[in-house]
């Protein structure tokens, strides 16, 4: 059977549903349906504008479709392994420019890093797999717009990126390329 996946703040341009050996994914109008062998993915999927991530049953990080958030080397049709995250994968969130991946406790990013969501202190494009600053303890990953939060085993959320929606919560800054605490959050 078709489960539908959580869509967290709106996928745009379409969406994907899975089964246990297929994912599909559509485009907002409708139009266009592709369909790939995807086996064990358990709702693990990323899909927002034109890029496409789960972790597959193996618990490697597979992508595909176009744009910066999309697979590191470029434009891939077909889930094809991001080979430079090399440890077992758990949670994985796009914006559609950039994804982030929790691998081995820690956070992987790339794609558009202009407003600091690759999270390495740094203030550009990461056309890699980029490992997120001073965080290995890491459950989950979310990327709500230009910014990336990761809930760590503590309880505690960490963001980073562009905060002018104060999406960050308390952050010293409107970007910030580094994680910061949220805090006032119950744990």
């Amino acid at each position: 059977p078709w489960s539908t996946l959580p869509r967290a703040d709106g996928v745009q341009d379409g969406g994907c549903a899975h089964t246990a050996d297929r994912v599909s994914c559509w485009t907002e109008d409708g139009a266009t349906l592709t369909s790939h062998a995807l086996a064990g993915t358990r709702g693990r999927i990323a899909a927002r504008a034109s890029a496409r991530c789960a972790i597959d049953g193996s618990d490697l990080v597979r992508c595909w479709g176009s744009g910066a958030g999309a697979h590191p080397a470029g434009t891939a049709a077909a889930p094809t392994y991001v080979t430079d995250i090399r440890r077992a994968a758990s949670s994985i969130a796009t914006n559609g420019d950039t994804t982030c991946v929790v691998a081995g406790a820690e956070v992987w990013c790339w794609g558009y890093g202009a407003a600091g969501q690759v999270g390495n202190g740094e203030w550009r494009r990461a056309s890699a797999p980029t490992r997120v600053l001073d965080i290995d303890d890491a459950v989950g990953v979310a990327m709500p717009s230009d910014a990336a939060c990761a809930l760590r085993a503590s309880g505690e959320v960490w963001c980073w990126g562009d905060d002018t929606g104060r999406q960050l919560g308390d952050a010293p800054s409107s970007e910030v390329s580094g994680p910061v605490r949220v805090v006032g959050l119950p744990r």
